[in-house]
């Protein structure tokens, strides 16, 4: 099954209902009589709640994809330096060489993954999803509540909360699964329970030996990269839930004075 970049469709999707409620929005703040409202609030809410739609199906697909597709996408963690063949003489020789460094990642499409790899990637594509759509579905309850002109209500700040918890949590959750997940499949593909050298002469034989590692694939790795914007992006969002839990107490303070 070919790869399909979701990402992609999704942006085309979003683009086009951009368009269409920037239309709609227009006609109906022309009609003479009728309360202004927003564009910006309408388009924010319709814009959040159709990029909820496309990011579900697209996660539901790209997991179920990842667990029995006969080829996953995989960023393969490995370790490789290429190296000119010793029997290959450069004239004139570059001016610079390398000394260290190489090959860390490659994008690849593989075949016959495990299943222990098939699970973790499916399990990070499936927590990536989820905390999108959520946070989707929370700008669209937000530009509800602003656009009926009560922000500060319970609801909102409790969704507000929980999603400032499943980004912190979900955004350093899917990264392990992704880079075991990863990991996993590097080991799979590139570490060879054996091998064995059918060289044509003396010199590619001390190459095979002496330069590449073993049969000559790269070497597998483990790669597992954390970055820790989610778990600050979770901790101001949940200081915003904060300010509106105290913004709620003002507001009730102030309907019990009318």
């Amino acid at each position: 099954m070919a790869f399909i970049s979701w990402w992609f469709v999704a942006a085309l999707v979003v683009i086009l209902g951009l368009v269409v409620t920037v239309v709609i929005v227009r006609r109906n703040s022309a009609q003479a009589g009728q309360d202004h409202r927003p564009a910006v609030l309408v388009v924010g809410q319709f814009l959040a709640l159709l990029y909820a739609g496309v990011a579900l199906v697209g996660t539901v697909v790209n997991t179920i994809t990842t667990l029995v597709s006969d080829s996953v996408q995989v960023s393969l963690p490995m370790l490789y330096l290429p190296a000119t063949f010793p029997w290959i003489t450069l004239d004139p020789a570059p001016a610079a060489s390398v000394v260290g460094g190489g090959t860390a990642t490659t994008d690849v499409l593989v075949a016959g993954l495990g299943m222990d790899a098939r699970l973790l990637l499916a399990a990070g594509t499936l927590i990536q999803g989820i905390t999108i759509v959520v946070i989707a579905g929370v700008v669209a309850l937000l530009c509800h509540r602003l656009l009926a002109g009560s922000p500060f209500r319970p609801l909102l700040t409790r969704w507000i909360m929980r999603t400032a918890a499943l980004i912190a949590v979900g955004g350093l959750v899917w990264q392990v699964c992704y880079g075991v997940g990863n990991s996993i499949a590097s080991h799979q593909l590139l570490a060879p329970t054996g091998w064995r050298g059918d060289t044509p002469s003396e010199a590619i034989s001390d190459y095979v030996f002496t330069v590449l590692p073993g049969s000559g694939l790269p070497a597998p790795t483990l790669a597992v990269q954390i970055d820790f914007w989610p778990l600050f992006l979770g901790l101001a969002l949940a200081a915003v839930a904060i300010a509106f839990r105290y913004s709620e107490r003002l507001q009730r303070d102030t309907e019990g004075l009318v």
